[in-house]
């Protein structure tokens, strides 16, 4: 099969193989940078919100050491204690109403107290008035009761969430009397990050208070239908705004989001216990996140440029050095090659020790090479032409010989042939008359068969007939039994009938008192009459079915004779088809023998027809192959006249 030409030169196939290489380096490339600068964003999120998380963390655990140092002192204020001891809020309330406004002025604006007692119920609050409630289902409380040293946390009760810390309050006997609590608000929080252009808000989970009395007592923002703010008035509508933008389905599964107008990330916020109450939620306008991402961009961006330039000079000297070492070689043996023009005594000349160096050795050898064959060639394919003329005789002679035992062997296997068909009519006919032969026995055999039947068939009939004859003589006693029986009932109807002419005539001496019994016996008179009458009937009839029977029993009897010479006659016809079957059988078997020494006979001559038939296909195949012999050394001979012109073309 020839193969297909292939266009094209080195240097375009080159440069096809290089810029099919640096697309697909390219394209690589451009998406591991996109990855990279994904990556980067990603990295830059998590580490942006790590950032202003620990921001509020640090905030709020600096709240919250002001506040256990504040309330810690408070232990120590003798009217604070003095208040505890005499149970006497108004002896706080002075003080602590002059320490709030004190806070006030200072960095601890918004300071909320509480004083408990040790049984757990409401000394005085700053922020209300109401006392003497029991607060014992507040955690920290209990946690202060119990451990009664200071403890400081986050906290959510009814009244909302903040930071709160908690400090013993001892007598001077040293007895535990009271609980002091300062409290503080996220808010300054959330206004200190908006100093730092960011955004906090602390959201609290819904399910985890009453949302209407929530609402209702701290102005509480419902946010994203899941949550609520902390407090009303520690945010303002800018950091609502922001809240209400995040899309909280995938926020609190991927932990940070962009959106248009801002950057959110979030974290759950735990109480003093580990408890989830909710999010603190940290995040900064867009313009002010893309304003800090925007150095990690343009880095990646110079990265790129710099990669594609360095990455188009390699392509370029890889073309530069391939068009020296490769090129330029194997333009010049193309050029060789195609001026060699037959001349096989030309050398190529090129001085390498690389890849290209061998290949010119490869060349001038095989030209070398080519010359010596080339000589070969030409002394031996005058030989082959002289032996070839010398073949093409000698299979002229063969083919006239096979070609006389074909004609002989034709004879004889026409006379066998015919002799075959001779001894397969005789066979065949042999065929027939052992099919007529058999389907003769066959009949016979079902005659014999019927007859069989019929004299079976007859016998039951004979039987049947003897049985109702036997039966019908049966009922002809049975009528005359019957005739007794009416004979008797005649006579006791006739005494009947004289009893009831009796009974009448006495009935008729007893005058009235016997009319009722003449009536009697006239009715019994007539009714005898009767059944005599009908006993007369009865025996009529029975006379004439003795008649019937006895004609009946007569001719079932004749029946009988003749059905047992039938029966006689059907076995002596049974015999006969016996005897015929056996003549048949006979007759069978001897053309059985006859169709068989026909078969043999045909199976010899065809035996002799076949050996005759594959001798003149053989001596057809060796007439065959001695005249493609002729034509074989006739194309030898051309060949290799053919072979000794195209030699000459060459310059050896």
């Amino acid at each position: 099969m020839a193969q297909q030409k292939r266009s094209g030169s080195i240097t375009g196939k080159l440069l096809a193989v290089i810029g099919i290489t640096v697309v697909i380096f390219g394209v690589v490339l451009g998406g591991y940078l996109y990855y990279f600068r994904t990556q980067l964003a990603v990295g830059k999120n998590v580490a942006l919100a790590e950032s202003l998380q620990a921001q509020v963390d640090t905030q709020i655990k600096g709240k919250l050491d002001i506040l256990v140092t504040n309330a810690i002192s408070l232990t120590y204020n003798h009217k604070i204690v003095d208040a505890f001891v005499k149970d006497d809020f108004t002896i706080a309330e002075g003080e602590l109403k002059r320490i709030v406004k004190e806070f006030e002025v200072a960095d601890f604006k918004g300071t909320r107290f509480h004083l408990t007692r040790a049984d757990m119920r409401t000394l005085w609050r700053s922020y209300n008035e109401k006392r003497d409630d029991d607060i014992s289902s507040r955690g920290m409380i209990k946690r202060q009761v119990a451990d009664k040293k200071p403890i400081f946390g986050v906290e959510m009760g009814k009244g909302g969430v903040g930071l709160r810390a908690m400090a013993p309050v001892y007598n001077s006997s040293g007895s535990f009397i009271g609980i002091v609590e300062t409290q503080f608000g996220v808010g300054s929080i959330s206004r200190q990050m908006q100093q730092e252009k960011a955004f906090y808000v602390l959201l609290l989970n819904k399910d985890g208070v009453d949302p209407a009395e929530f609402q209702k007592n701290t102005g509480a923002v419902e946010i994203g239908g899941k949550y609520l703010t902390a407090h009303g008035k520690w945010f303002d509508e800018a950091t609502v705004t922001f809240a209400k933008s995040a899309d909280y389905a995938t926020l609190l599964k991927d932990k940070t989001q962009l959106n248009d107008k801002y950057f959110i990330a979030a974290a759950e916020a735990k109480d003093l216990n580990g408890k989830v109450y909710g999010l603190h939620l940290t995040g900064m306008t867009r313009a002010e996140y893309d304003k800090q991402v925007k150095p990690i961009f343009r880095l990646a961006n110079n990265l790129l440029i710099t990669i594609a330039v360095m990455g188009v000079i390699a392509v370029f000297v890889i073309i530069t050095m391939l068009k020296k070492v490769v090129v330029q070689p194997v333009t010049a043996l193309s050029t060789f090659l195609l001026t060699l023009e037959n001349d096989l005594t030309k050398r190529f000349d090129w001085q390498s020790n690389d890849e290209i160096g061998q290949v010119a050795e490869s060349v001038n050898e095989f030209l070398a090479n080519l010359r010596r064959v080339l000589g070969t060639v030409v002394q031996e394919s005058a030989q082959v032409a002289t032996a070839a003329a010398q073949l093409s005789g000698n299979a002229s002679t063969i083919a006239g010989g096979a070609e006389a035992v074909v004609e002989q062997a034709g004879s004889v296997a026409t006379a066998s042939e015919e002799m075959a068909a001779t001894s397969a009519d005789i066979a065949n006919n042999c065929l027939i008359a052992v099919e007529g032969a058999q389907s003769a026995s066959e009949a016979a055999v079902n005659g014999s068969g019927v007859v069989s039947s019929t004299i079976a068939g007859m016998e039951q009939i004979a039987q049947r007939v003897r049985s109702s004859a036997q039966t019908v003589k049966s009922l002809g006693e049975r009528s005359d039994q019957i005739g007794a029986i009416a004979g008797t009932i005649e006579d006791i109807a006739d005494q009947t009938n004289l009893l009831a002419l009796n009974a009448a005539i006495e009935a008729a001496r007893a005058g009235e008192m016997g009319r009722g019994f003449a009536v009697v016996a006239d009715e019994v008179r007539a009714l005898a009459e009767r059944t005599t009458k009908a006993t007369r009937e009865i025996g009529e009839m029975i006379k004439s079915i003795q008649s019937e029977t006895r004609t009946a029993v007569q001719q079932m009897e004749q029946g009988v004779r003749e059905v047992e010479q039938g029966t006689e006659d059907a076995s002596r016809s049974g015999e006969a088809l016996q005897e015929i079957l056996s003549r048949i059988n006979d007759v069978t078997m001897q053309i059985n023998q006859i169709a068989t020494a026909a078969e043999e006979q045909t199976a010899t001559t065809g035996e002799i027809a076949g050996n005759v038939s594959r001798i003149n296909d053989v001596a057809q195949e060796s007439s065959q192959h001695a005249q493609q012999s002729a034509q074989s050394a006739d194309q030898l001979l051309s060949l290799a006249e053919e072979l000794q012109r195209q030699v000459r073309q060459f310059r050896v």
